[in-house]
């Protein structure tokens, strides 16, 4: 564990706990943003096409779609357990980060046509997944069944947990930056 938490924009060291008590502690600032007509409708386009709440609303449909492939694995403990990871993915996993820009959301988790009522009742059934995942943090840790990320290839449970909290990590991380805009 973490001798003190680090900002909810930061991950640390690769810990499934950690991992799971930093996701936990990332739904405060995206609940801020929720909260805040004014904080949900900031734009700065110069740093990215999202709005603070696009930015939120993307936070919630790709952590619904991780806790879902989470408790789907579990269901399922030896599926795709040979899949392979993308050569890259160790690397991000491991420094806790990755690099902003390079990337572009499935449109399945763009946040584009939604609304803040739409993410604000989202946000209770994402924070029950999670919460239902970390009840199960032994379960996830020994399941060796695998599951598909577009990108990262085949990836553990523990694996989606770190990948959570670093993917909501980098999204608040430019929430914060356009709030300091």
């Amino acid at each position: 564990m973490l001798s003190a938490p680090t900002p909810p924009w930061q991950v640390g060291p690769w810990d499934l706990r950690s991992d799971l008590d930093k996701v936990r502690g990332q739904w405060t600032p995206v609940a801020e943003v929720l909260r805040d007509p004014a904080l949900y409708a900031l734009r700065v386009p110069s740093m990215s096409a999202w709005s603070c709440g696009e930015q939120a609303g993307h936070i919630l449909l790709a952590a619904r779609a991780m806790a879902a492939t989470i408790i789907d694995s579990l269901s399922d403990p030896e599926r795709d357990r040979d899949g392979e990871q993308a050569s890259f993915a160790g690397s991000v996993l491991t420094s806790g980060t990755f690099t902003r820009g390079r990337g572009q959301a499935p449109r399945h988790l763009d946040p584009g046509g939604r609304g803040r009522d739409d993410d604000l009742e989202l946000f209770p059934t994402v924070i029950d997944a999670w919460e239902a995942i970390d009840a199960r943090e032994d379960e996830v840790r020994g399941c060796a069944s695998r599951g598909h990320h577009f990108a990262f290839g085949y990836l553990t449970g523990s694996e989606w947990v770190r990948l959570c909290a670093i993917h909501t990590a980098h999204h608040l991380a430019i929430v914060r930056d356009i709030r300091e805009a």
